[in-house]
């Protein structure tokens, strides 16, 4: 059996590719003896990771991109960044009619950014009539009509055949999905599975990490928060953890933007010395957030690894998968961007500090057992 999997495969934001690597252990027990390829979602591949670099032109070009984005939102936002063409061509390398199941990994991938992805994909794959699968996927902004029309193609296809979402489920139901058929499901998302696939080391520190977002993502998520308010509730962090003499570092998910901005908060306060090494593997990322007793952080994954392991965390919801997540684990110290959020942060980090501080798991249908739920039809 040959299965492709669709995914951030080289995403820096090494959620991501964490949960390709996740579904790509979760297979090869659920369906055993199968052959897995890949596909990446943006049109990359493995040499293009290994000679990205972030050069002045790079950067210069991005701003430029960002800046035209709002006036063109669906040229550059999908027709640059996923690169329609060359998914084209690395699919026309691909003996397609080999291939018995397709799945879409997951992550945050119903949203206008991967449209024409989806789209591409799901089109080619159909005149193959190969199955398809969305996995544990996530709904995010869709800014046109035109993007949420592709999506909406996509997933109604009749090649697809089982979806299952980590969040939004009945946005998803109202504005995407009318096909009837096929149930859809909330299920867990794919990395929270990692132990299975990793072996952790055993590597603790004492400290509790602070991991850092750029504040261009925060921005681009049309959060209501100024980036003056936003340096605030970190220099508030490092303020409690300094008060209760606890050591701590900043670190992040892979990200070079979030990088950059965490240099730029070690500089603004004069910590330099207190950053972790970017994490530049999976690996790397599972064993930098392994180390810390706690986390005090930003992004999803940071979160969905340290819950994995058992490490209770603090987070902020600048997304409404955040706040689902936070639900989903029964932890009520998620902060808000409103004007509780210094006083909020200050109550989260003593409840984090103290022994009270838990990191349960979360309780739904795991990708392993959606997975297995599966009637893979014969092809013709």
């Amino acid at each position: 059996m040959k299965i492709l999997l669709v995914g951030e495969i080289y995403s820096a934001n090494l959620g991501d590719p964490l949960i390709h690597q996740c579904v790509e252990g979760i297979c090869k027990e659920v369906f055993k003896g199968c052959e897995i390829l890949s596909l990446d979602i943006s049109g990359g591949s493995d040499i293009q990771k290994r000679s990205r670099k972030a050069s002045l032109i790079s950067k210069i070009r991005g701003k430029l991109r960002s800046s035209l984005r709002k006036k063109l939102p669906f040229l550059l936002s999908n027709y640059e960044y996923a690169k329609k063409n060359r998914i084209l061509q690395n699919m026309d390398k691909m003996n397609l009619g080999e291939i018995d199941l397709v799945i879409f990994v997951g992550g945050q991938l119903f949203m206008d950014y991967f449209a024409i992805s989806i789209h591409t994909i799901v089109k080619k794959l159909s005149k193959h009539s190969i199955p398809i699968v969305f996995n544990s996927c996530g709904v995010g902004r869709n800014s046109t009509k035109i993007t949420q029309n592709l999506l909406r193609k996509s997933v109604n296809s009749k090649n697809v055949i089982a979806i299952s979402l980590r969040d939004n489920l009945n946005n998803f139901k109202n504005d995407y999905y009318s096909t009837k058929d096929t149930e859809i499901k909330l299920t867990l998302d794919s990395a929270f599975e990692l132990e299975y696939f990793f072996d952790v080391k055993n590597n603790k520190t004492n400290k509790v990490g602070v991991g850092v977002m750029g504040f261009d993502s925060i921005k681009n998520n049309k959060n209501s928060i100024n980036e003056a308010d936003y340096i605030g509730i970190y220099e508030h962090i490092l303020a409690e953890l300094e008060t209760s003499g606890t050591t701590w570092e900043f670190f992040t998910n892979g990200s070079p933007g979030d990088h950059e901005y965490a240099k730029l908060l070690s500089e603004r306060f004069e910590v330099s010395e207190k950053i972790k090494e970017r994490p530049g593997t999976t690996r790397e990322l599972v064993d930098t957030i392994a180390c810390y007793d706690k986390i005090i952080s930003f992004r999803l994954h940071s979160h969905i690894v340290a819950n994995a392991l058992g490490i209770p965390s603090v987070g902020y919801v600048w997304d409404k998968k955040v706040r689902e997540f936070a639900d989903s684990i029964g932890n009520n110290h998620f902060i808000d961007f409103d004007d509780k959020a210094i006083e909020n942060t200050k109550h989260a980090i003593k409840w984090l500090l103290s022994e009270h501080a838990f990191a349960r798991p979360p309780e739904g249908i795991k990708t392993s057992e959606f997975l297995k739920s599966i009637k893979i039809p014969k092809r013709r």
